[in-house]
């Protein structure tokens, strides 16, 4: 189980160390398991339904991939469970705070960004550098950097404590042995690619209705349109932003990283998957039909 969860983060670090290929339209070949994870309504469907319906794909509960989402009668008890016990979400209220916490300043985005371009920064020196004592003192100013950034900008100073749990995670052999190898500019996916996860599921369990999840959808999929170049980029800065979230309690690194690339993985690389049929941003075809 362990080495087939590697391979598929090998087959995803692949993916997205390509950040140039258009896996969107052209998708590669680099396993030869076939994922049957998507199914459609039609052979014609809306692009744009599509994204607002396949934007939170590792979260996506409903089939057909095409269709908005719909009320799960039957798993109603079961997904209210795991929204209250997994997201603190108890009602469609606390849905729509999140969304709305996250569409604008964002949840982890502002704490996580500072701490993966000094992460990296970080690396770099520690790499190059022989002298333990220098590693820790870098280390230490930029805690006290982040404690300022987060103080000036309404951010707890005390956050800054958990940038030394993601170095930590960072320079641990067995992050660097699964990490896709292309760093992401932002986290920013993490964030939205869970208002599936807190909208989504609200209307499956009933306490949303699918028209207002539809105007989140499309709010949300802009927000992605106006963060990145494609659904590679998106997937990329959602493994980082995870990784991140999951620094401070990881107990099995393989594991539990992994959890996600086998969807990824297919996401950008399966032929009926909604990432591969219709990319992130509207082609020069689509555009003109349109008009």
């Amino acid at each position: 189980m362990q080495q087939r969860t590697q391979n598929h983060l090998f087959n995803f670090s692949l993916l997205l160390n390509s950040a140039a290929m258009a896996v969107t339209t052209k998708p590669a070949k680099f396993q030869s398991e076939v994922f049957e994870v998507f199914s459609w309504s039609t052979m014609d469907p809306d692009p744009d339904q599509v994204r607002r319906s396949s934007f939170g794909l590792p979260y996506r509960d409903d089939n057909p991939i095409d269709a908005p989402a719909k009320l799960h009668p039957l798993f109603q008890d079961e997904l209210k469970q795991i929204l209250r016990s997994a997201w603190g979400v108890n009602n469609a209220d606390d849905a729509r705070r999140i969304v709305e916490r996250i569409l604008g300043p964002g949840m982890h985005t502002p704490i996580f960004d500072a701490f993966l371009q000094l992460g990296e920064e970080f690396v770099r020196f520690h790499q190059s550098s022989a002298l333990v004592g220098e590693s820790e003192k870098l280390l230490n100013n930029h805690i006290l950097f982040l404690e300022q950034l987060f103080s000036a900008n309404g951010i707890p100073p005390t956050d800054a404590a958990e940038y030394k749990k993601w170095i930590e995670l960072r320079l641990n052999p067995a992050f660097t042995a699964v990490l896709p190898p292309t760093v992401p500019q932002t986290t920013r996916a993490w964030d939205l690619l869970r208002i599936e996860a807190f909208a989504g599921r609200s209307v499956s369990c009933g306490w949303m209705e699918p028209d207002e999840y539809e105007d989140i959808a499309a709010r949300t999929v802009r927000e992605l349109q106006a963060s990145f170049a494609t659904w590679s980029d998106v997937a990329r800065s959602f493994w980082w932003g995870r990784a991140m979230w999951l620094c401070d309690e990881i107990q099995d690194i393989p594991a539990e990283l992994c959890q996600f690339n086998k969807i990824l993985t297919a996401a950008l690389n399966d032929k009926k998957s909604p990432w591969v049929r219709v990319p992130l941003h509207p082609d020069a075809d689509e555009l003109e039909a349109k008009i």
